[in-house]
């Protein structure tokens, strides 16, 4: 896409963000955490205790190096500023890939000392992705389900 489409698509988007009632102040940036209670982010912690379980789908998380994490230690994130260091730690891992959305809003979760993040609008076909990052936001590994 050309830089001033970009820019253009960025000014609408902050305007209709600006322009909603009781929306954050302009510096404050886009809404980064989509909402920890809807039905795609309870199923997105579902999915994350079926994982870091010793049952469920240990196979996936062995697979892929994930240590065991129990239920009590995997939660949802509502922290923007949080979510915002996970959208741009993503961003930056997929900074090569032009069919990766930049910037988009997603579910993250604590699993365990780790963070997992969500961006339900990337699909690889009927795949979504969930990346997983360190505390410091490292990238970790990714999991396509």
């Amino acid at each position: 896409m050309r830089p001033t489409i970009l820019v253009l698509a960025a000014a609408l988007a902050a305007l209709a963000y600006i322009s909603q009632p009781g929306a954050a102040s302009p510096a404050a940036g886009p809404p980064w955490c989509l909402p920890a209670t809807d039905t795609a982010a309870v199923r997105f912690a579902d999915f994350l205790v079926k994982i870091g379980s010793s049952s469920g789908l240990a196979e996936v998380r062995r697979s892929i190096n994930l240590p065991v994490t129990p239920a009590d230690q995997i939660s949802l994130v509502s922290d923007e500023e949080l979510c915002r260091r996970a959208v741009q730690a993503r961003d930056s891992v997929n900074a090569g890939v032009a069919s990766v959305p930049k910037g988009e809003p997603l579910y993250l979760a604590r699993f365990g000392t780790m963070y997992a993040a969500y961006p339900p609008n990337h699909h690889g076909g009927e795949w979504g992705t969930i990346d997983f990052f360190d505390n410091t936001f490292t990238f970790v590994v990714g999991l396509a389900h």
